[in-house]
């Protein structure tokens, strides 16, 4: 199904805005490290949820964001995108996806704006926050009248990445 190809493509987009939200603010290093999608916390409404999702940030500052993402689809066939951007309201490709071309994204106070360009020439705005050093909340909207849809997903740090509430890691 192309419209949840194109959702999960959306959700590892939000990845972006990172770096602009949560407590560590613009340019901090917050997002970076490696992130899993919870799918029992994340709503899909309609759509068929993915089967796995993980996410690694590899620079996260003000002027360079870098991630790539891999898990499965809901049918099980193999997603591995990348991404290379900064939040600046620029377009910026995503590579590996076949229904995304591109996302541009600005701040909005503590959260994330971000325009996703569809290869289709449609659209979809997220919205991205960070309430603590371990959560990520994606909020995706789009679709034409009739045909609007939305996704909210919930991602987690794992591992040795997890931090404290002030940035630091914790001992875990």
């Amino acid at each position: 199904m192309k419209l949840h190809r194109a959702i999960q493509a959306l959700l590892l987009i939000s990845i972006l805005g990172l770096s602009a939200v949560g407590q560590g603010g613009p340019g901090s290093g917050a997002a970076k490290g490696t992130w899993k999608l919870n799918l029992g916390k994340s709503d899909y409404g309609q759509q068929p949820k993915p089967t796995s999702m993980r996410l690694v940030v590899t620079s996260d500052t003000a002027s360079s964001v870098k991630w790539t993402a891999t898990g499965s689809d809901a049918k099980g066939k193999a997603i591995h995108e990348n991404f290379v951007g900064a939040i600046d309201g620029e377009q910026y490709p995503v590579t590996g996806d076949p229904q995304v071309k591109s996302v541009a994204y600005t701040q909005s106070g503590d959260d994330v704006k971000g325009v996703v360009t569809m290869k289709d020439g449609s659209t979809a705005n997220e919205t991205v926050s960070m309430p603590d050093n371990n959560t990520l909340n994606v909020k995706i909207e789009g679709g034409a009248a009739g045909s609007h849809w939305g996704t909210t997903e919930v991602w987690e740090r794992v591992g040795a990445g997890a931090k404290k509430a002030s940035g630091k890691k914790s001992a875990s």
